[in-house]
């Protein structure tokens, strides 16, 4: 199973025109962790976002989500550069 789900998500990763990922499923099935080790394996550097357990960041999402508003927020808030391709940014608990 998690070869599949890896390999999909490889599968994503490579498309030119990708969208944002979803991925849905019971709770407590793994869904966190294998993000979290594909980002480590694929990606230079990963933002986690989780948006039960941090409150502020939640409540800067209720304003204007223009992508570039977004973007700057989050290198300020984990201090961290996100660069286009290398940097995956994982949104969880929305």
């Amino acid at each position: 199973m998690k070869r599949k789900i890896m390999a999909a998500l490889q599968k994503w990763r490579d498309k030119p025109d990708k969208q944002p990922l979803i991925l849905y499923g019971a709770r407590q099935a793994g869904k966190t962790y294998i993000v979290k080790e594909f980002g480590d394996k694929f990606y230079e550097n990963v933002i986690y976002v989780n948006f039960e357990t941090n409150q502020r960041i939640a409540s800067f999402f209720e304003e204007d989500i223009t992508p570039t508003r977004i973007i700057r927020y989050l290198e300020s808030s984990f201090n961290q550069e996100i660069f286009p391709a290398k940097t995956l940014i994982v949104f969880d608990e929305i």
